[in-house]
């Protein structure tokens, strides 16, 4: 590993360790949305121990306690500030500088959201996870399911830092992107299965999803660790995302040479 990256990791992870009073918050915050989630779910299931999917396979209340859970940790893993410090970096021609270093862009971003991930994991992700299992006592899966989940979840991690970085490459074109953001969210929290399982999906939006990476994200990483996918089936969602993080590193690396094209047109 090139020693300029791993120090922007460390960098990264340190500058973390400064903002203890929102380390709190944010521990509450998704506390407070499990809690919520798990409430309405209980609702939904009316005292049922079971109900019945639009694909007609039975989802236990315990299987959606657990995916509440392991999306909310899902959503800690794979979160970034990409598109925002790009944003800032074009902005304000910080990115000139960037481009005269000897290092990658997108490597430098992927480093920064690996020590900003890293201190998530040890900070917010592990503590949720010992106060919901205390709590809600949820699913475990078996040893082989769980090594090709955490599989699909670094490749969750690439996917959703590919969609990002793309976004964030539009603010060559744009002053803000904001917008943008915001639509990927939504369309990554609607058609991912990240709120409600695509089980609960009406079959034209399931079709929909099938041509888009984002149930690759949430949905079926989850069902992996649910046991509801055989090997067979989780050897195809692993070559699936392998085959959108190609597609999204040839998108992205077209987009970032428009980008720096007219950077220097104009006098960037």
């Amino acid at each position: 590993m090139n020693k300029g990256y791993f120090q922007i990791m460390i960098n990264e992870f340190q500058a973390n360790l400064a903002y203890k009073v929102n380390l709190i918050f944010r521990m509450f915050s998704y506390i407070i949305v499990i809690l919520i989630q798990i409430t309405i779910w209980k609702a939904l299931f009316n005292g049922q121990s079971e109900i019945n999917s639009q694909m007609g396979t039975p989802i236990t209340l315990l299987e959606m306690t657990t995916y509440v859970i392991i999306s909310t940790c899902i959503s800690i893993v794979i979160s970034n500030q990409v598109i925002d410090i790009m944003e800032n970096k074009v902005k304000t021609g910080e990115i000139s500088m960037d481009l005269i270093k000897p290092i990658n862009i997108k490597l430098m971003f992927l480093f920064n959201t690996i020590g900003s991930n890293a201190f998530k994991i040890l900070f917010q992700l592990s503590p949720l996870l010992i106060v919901c299992s205390v709590v809600y006592k949820p699913q475990l899966p078996n040893i082989e399911h769980f090594f090709i989940f955490t599989l699909t979840l670094l490749n969750a991690f690439i996917i959703y830092f590919l969609l990002t970085f793309i976004v964030g490459l539009l603010s060559f074109w744009y002053m803000a992107i904001w917008h943008m953001k915001r639509f990927l969210n939504d369309l990554i929290s609607i058609l991912s299965g990240s709120v409600i399982p695509l089980w609960f999906f009406p079959q034209f939006l399931i079709d929909l999803t099938t041509f888009l990476p984002f149930k690759l994200i949430y949905f079926l990483p989850l069902s992996i660790y649910l046991g509801r996918l055989e090997y067979m089936e989780c050897l195809m969602v692993i070559i699936q995302q392998c085959f959108w993080i190609i597609i999204l590193l040839l998108l992205g690396k077209f987009i970032w040479s428009k980008g720096i094209n007219k950077l220097v047109i104009q006098g960037g």
